[in-house]
């Protein structure tokens, strides 16, 4: 797979019978945001900022958009309204692959691999208090967006992207954890109206639950680098969603 690159994918639409890219990405954008209020990610990492991008869906950043987050870890924040995140000796250097350290938080075992500098070796400079200050301001300005936003009775899709096979959790936790993770938020915000679509390549199968606004999204390849799309994926992706948001 390669990194989307607009020409090849304009040559994969042609072959599709779509001669018009750019009308076909406003169509499905167009569908998504006539559905949903706002779009945000679910986790666990950079790649659904990135795909909303590639949709031209621009808005604000939001509290998943750029951390590193298992379904446990969100479960967690929304149980505890993510209560002490910024208590800074929680803060370290976590080894999440052989070759990667990223500064973490300890307790709810996240990942904040774009808010510090990383060093040559892979680990993160320890960072000095004021930029930490800084770090946390921005964030619990991301939680006050994110929790007006459940409290607002919008319409609102939240989208998880588990396409890179070192960052899923174990067989059977994943689904338990998903479930969780969609109780604990419809408990606590009884107002809101969030879908989720949740995109794996562990599925098995796409599954699309209408009822309870639950869509199973079977994903066919990994890609090894979260921070960019690729062209299967892609293409992938944007005929199921254009299927459920026009079909279903």
């Amino acid at each position: 797979m390669n990194q989307v690159d607009f020409a090849e994918l304009k040559t994969r639409f042609q072959e599709l019978g779509i001669t018009d890219l750019q009308k076909e990405i406003v169509v499905l954008r167009n569908m998504l945001l006539s559905k949903y209020d706002i779009i945000l990610s679910f986790g666990p990492n950079c790649f659904v900022r990135r795909f909303l991008d590639l949709l031209g869906i621009q808005q604000e950043t939001h509290f998943f958009d750029y951390i590193g987050s298992s379904l446990s870890s969100i479960c967690e924040l929304f149980e505890n309204d993510f209560e002490n995140l910024f208590e800074k000796s929680d803060y370290t250097n976590m080894k999440v692959l052989e070759d990667l350290y990223i500064y973490s938080n300890q307790k709810y075992k996240l990942h904040f691999k774009h808010d510090f500098p990383q060093k040559g070796d892979g680990g993160a400079i320890v960072i000095n208090h004021p930029y930490f200050a800084q770090f946390s301001q921005k964030y619990k300005r991301r939680i006050t967006r994110l929790q007006s936003l459940l409290h607002s009775g919008k319409r609102i899709l939240f989208i998880r992207g588990d396409i890179n096979p070192h960052r899923i959790e174990k067989s059977g936790e994943e689904v338990s954890n998903f479930e969780r993770c969609v109780q604990i938020i419809r408990e606590k915000y009884p107002i809101s109206q969030c879908t989720f679509y949740w995109i794996s390549a562990k599925h098995t199968e796409d599954f699309y639950d209408t009822f309870r606004r639950l869509y199973f999204i079977k994903a066919s390849k990994y890609i090894e680098r979260y921070e960019t799309c690729h062209i299967d994926l892609f293409l992938e992706l944007f005929q199921k969603f254009a299927y459920i948001n026009h079909e279903l």
